[in-house]
């Protein structure tokens, strides 16, 4: 059984402030968890009383991850309702990232604010890699491992280190069509995938990865409308496609052309 979300779906699958409790209760069942992602538990007690104080989450969010209140994120002058009103509009309507949905998955601070912030796209990289180690008895290696290479993301060159977030929008659009990535809200995203890992459970494991671009696809369109697609194409090539193990285990599943093609 999938015992963990991908670190690159974690963003549309989390459970926010205003959940239903049988939603939440139903994604803990999918993926196997007590305790479905990594949040302080502080903090995931202020979420779910969100309802209650507008200011709780607001302020632990600033505490606990001080990197999503600074521009352009600015976490820190939004109320909780409105980052929880994040998830369910279009992520990026107006066909440009959309920085502030970081605010709403406030655990990846630390990668997004090294690759957004400083513009060190490398140093990011091996951030998130090292939280991907710290969770590989979860699995979290093998999927993002996979994702990279059944996106095409190891071959893809039209990203390198100096990538600014303006050009990922335009690569985003000629992968997807102008702004045909930022049109759903993470709630369609979640509630979609979730039916997808209940209908095709081969399809994804944590031992395995993924093995259908149709699971993955989507979580391309989430990074696109939340800013980090450059970042996660040099994660991807700075880590898992130059490792022997993950090339011999998931190279079969990359695409004959680069993700700048629709696939």
């Amino acid at each position: 059984m999938l015992r963990r979300l991908p670190s690159f779906l974690v963003a549309a699958l989390l459970p926010l402030a205003e959940c239903v409790v049988d939603d939440a209760a139903a994604l803990i069942q999918v993926s196997g968890r007590d305790d479905p992602a990594p949040w302080p538990k502080a903090l995931a007690r202020s979420l779910a009383g969100a309802a209650v104080d507008d200011t709780a989450g607001n302020i632990l969010i600033c505490t606990s991850y001080p990197e999503l209140c600074v521009q352009p994120f600015d976490c820190g002058n939004l109320t909780m309702r409105e980052i929880n009103d994040l998830k369910r509009h279009a992520m990026a309507p107006d066909g440009h990232a959309n920085l502030q949905m970081w605010c709403a998955v406030p655990m990846f601070a630390k990668y997004i604010n090294t690759c957004i912030v400083r513009k060190d796209l490398v140093a990011a990289a091996h951030v998130q890699f090292k939280w991907a180690m710290d969770h590989k008895d979860e699995g979290a290696d093998e999927l993002d491992a996979s994702y990279c290479f059944i996106e095409g993301h190891c071959k893809d060159t039209t990203v390198t280190s100096e990538t600014t977030l303006e050009e990922a929008d335009r690569l985003c659009d000629t992968r997807f069509g102008s702004g045909g990535w930022g049109r759903e809200s993470l709630e369609a995203i979640k509630k979609n995938e979730v039916k997808n890992f209940i209908r095709h459970p081969g399809s994804v494991s944590a031992k395995n990865g993924f093995q259908d671009r149709g699971m993955t696809t989507p979580l391309v369109k989430t990074a696109c409308a939340m800013g980090n697609y450059h970042c996660d194409l040099i994660y991807c090539r700075e880590t898992y496609c130059k490792t022997d193990y993950y090339i011999q285990k998931y190279s079969h599943l990359a695409p004959k052309k680069s993700s700048l093609f629709k696939l």
